[in-house]
């Protein structure tokens, strides 16, 4: 009886170990994807701002130890209020899920794109110098000038904005000089690619 009994309680504990490990094996998938959840934007897939800024920093600092070429672009699509006023917020999604696409296509593994907010992207692209981000941003703007998203016959443009990392630089006054590349893109009339 003994016997019975304690090879019921050894049944037991066998099938609560069981249950035990494949509810931690559960939740080890629940975090890991609550944890990828966290650093991507929720409508285009790609990195979100945090994330990036995390990334950003861990690149620099790489590129200084290293002596290696780093650069950044910011891109802005251009005039997306009137795509959202005119076709209506769905069709503005649709510009942004295709931008982000567009992007996610034509970067290298070691590249991370990312959504800072709005119609705003910035794109890592780490060991690039600023020529070869500039002719890489080039070739977005051209994707995305001959792409009819909207089925109008009307593209949606981008300017984008490249710095390159210097010695000087802190993540801060990279991203700067950045923003004011694109500015200068937007005050060159829209739809192109500047570096500072």
């Amino acid at each position: 009886m003994v016997l019975q009994t304690m090879s019921c309680l050894t049944n037991e504990l066998v099938n609560l170990s069981r249950e035990l490990a494949r509810k931690n094996k559960e939740l080890m998938e629940a975090k890991e994807q609550i944890e990828a959840m966290s650093r991507m934007d929720f409508l285009t897939g790609l990195a979100n701002r945090r994330y990036f800024m995390e990334r950003l920093e861990e690149a620099v600092s790489l590129a200084k130890r290293h002596s290696t070429p780093l650069s950044i672009i910011i891109a802005d699509l251009d005039h997306f209020k009137q795509v959202n006023d005119i076709y209506g917020h769905e069709a503005g999604d649709k510009v942004l899920k295709h931008f982000a696409e567009i992007l996610k296509q034509n970067c290298r593994r070691e590249d991370l794109p990312a959504r800072l907010g709005g119609e705003e992207f910035v794109v890592l692209l780490p060991q690039t110098t600023k020529e070869n981000a500039f002719q890489f941003g080039n070739r977005i703007c051209q994707i995305m000038r001959e792409s009819d998203i909207l089925g109008r016959g009307s593209p949606v443009t981008v300017s984008m904005g490249v710095a390159e990392l210097n010695s000087q630089d802190d993540i801060n006054q990279l991203l700067t000089r950045a923003d004011k590349a694109l500015y200068a893109a937007k005050a060159k009339g829209w739809d192109c690619v500047v570096y500072l």
